[in-house]
């Protein structure tokens, strides 16, 4: 240990694979899990260790004893000697954007879960409330704060390793849903990654596996599928829109973040922290203006639509009142013809009944005034090459004799009748 004037030392280490015990001069200072008789022990979890150091500690060597069937074995990340309080004030500060991450990310989840209840896009806000929620768990998970929230740190990692499977899972339905041409491969890798995210947490919750050891595997399937489907999707691009074109782009960026994060678990470089937080929250922002963008031009087109369909159902409501008006007066015209036509037969059945030329006379001008109407008008018989008028139904006095030769109906109309004329 070394030599300092220190207020209150703790040693502080990042992670350790996978349990452990610290000692100083043959005594047990620190543990974390719990070792049996053969020297191993069972996942606890992956949190930031603080160990307290006695006063006397400078300048003595401390041993640590560590167990793991993990892939990994020892100390990971940071490791240093500091004040306890000056690793509270640090645990703090580099968790404060994680947590505002966290709640962001929860309300975009939210958000898009609404609008896929009343949206057609349901496919992709889907997608994006999943990819949100993911982003959230990952986000809480990696906050070293969650330890001074809750210090339950399997309880955390499951959080974290659920978030984790799940994000293939968002990436391809929100590709499902903005590239339909491809929708096997998406549902195909969707449902690989779901039965991966089921399988896993199940046979770590009922022990059959540590919860650490699927993490291996599944990098492995991420970083062989993922980019493959990305590829997969690029030749789609000539006849994408720059909506679709960003889209791509987004994913690409996260997944290169992903990939970058995995590199460094995996110790193929060298440990830093990378940003997976900040770009899994641009990444979402960036989805949710696209989406808010697609909704936009959604509305306006249906706004069209619906102006153009209020049109025509106007112009077709005209019509049919106009159809309806010929019709009503079709039928108007019909009863009137079958009237007149009863009314005609009527007639026609009274003279012929009748014994004499003059009683079929009489009987058919009884029947004139209500088969003519409603135009006025007037019997004329001809005697003695004139017109005597016999009967007449019109307001107008019609002249009691016309010439021979008069028209059956006056110029200048100004009886307002007709003649009828035998």
């Amino acid at each position: 240990m070394p030599q300092a004037d220190w207020h209150d030392p703790v040693i502080y280490i990042f992670s350790v694979d996978l349990i452990v015990e610290v000692y100083l001069e043959g005594e047990r200072i620190y543990h974390y899990g719990e070792f049996d008789a053969e020297g191993q022990g069972r996942f606890q979890g992956w949190p930031w260790h603080m160990i307290p150091l006695p006063d006397d500690a400078a300048g003595k060597p401390i041993h640590f004893r560590i167990f793991s069937d993990y892939m990994d074995i020892g100390l990971w990340g940071e490791a240093k000697v500091m004040d306890r309080l000056e690793l509270y004030q640090q645990i703090i500060q580099s968790s404060i954007d994680k947590l505002i991450i966290t709640l962001f990310s929860l309300l975009i989840a939210a958000l898009a879960l609404l609008f896929a209840l009343f949206k057609t896009d349901r496919l992709a806000l889907l997608g994006l409330s999943l990819f949100a929620l993911a982003s959230a768990g990952l986000a809480i998970s990696n906050s070293q704060a969650k330890q001074l929230l809750l210090h339950n740190p399997l309880l955390w990692d499951y959080t974290g390793a659920g978030s984790y499977y799940l994000l293939p899972i968002a990436l391809a339905l929100m590709l499902q849903g903005w590239f339909g041409r491809l929708q096997r491969v998406y549902r195909g890798l969707a449902v690989l990654f779901l039965f991966y995210f089921i399988g896993a947490l199940s046979l770590s919750l009922i022990g059959a596996v540590s919860l650490a050891n699927p993490y291996p595997l599944f990098d492995i399937l991420f970083a062989l599928l993922v980019p493959a489907m990305l590829l997969s999707t690029v030749r789609l691009l000539p006849q994408a829109s720059i909506d679709q074109r960003i889209m791509l782009l987004a994913t690409t960026l996260m997944t290169l973040l992903l990939l970058l994060e995995m590199a460094i678990a995996h110790s193929w470089l060298e440990w830093s922290r990378v940003p997976v937080g900040w770009g899994s929250l641009l990444f979402t922002l960036a989805i949710v203006f696209l989406s808010l963008r697609h909704f936009a031009r959604t509305q306006r087109a249906l706004a069209q639509l619906n102006a153009t369909l209020e049109n025509r159902v106007a112009e077709r409501t005209s019509e049919l009142k106009i159809l309806a008006r010929r019709e009503a007066d079709r039928v108007r015209a019909l009863e009137f013809g079958n009237r007149k036509r009863a009314l005609l037969d009527e007639m026609v059945a009274a003279m012929e009944q009748s014994t004499t030329v003059e009683q079929a006379r009489e009987r058919m001008a009884a029947h004139l005034p209500d088969l003519c109407e409603p135009l006025p008008g007037g019997l004329y018989r001809n005697s003695h090459d004139s017109w005597t008028l016999e009967t007449h139904w019109c307001q107008a006095d019609l002249p009691a004799q016309l010439a021979f030769t008069d028209p059956i109906l006056p110029k200048g109309n100004e009886w307002h009748c007709f003649q009828l004329k035998y």
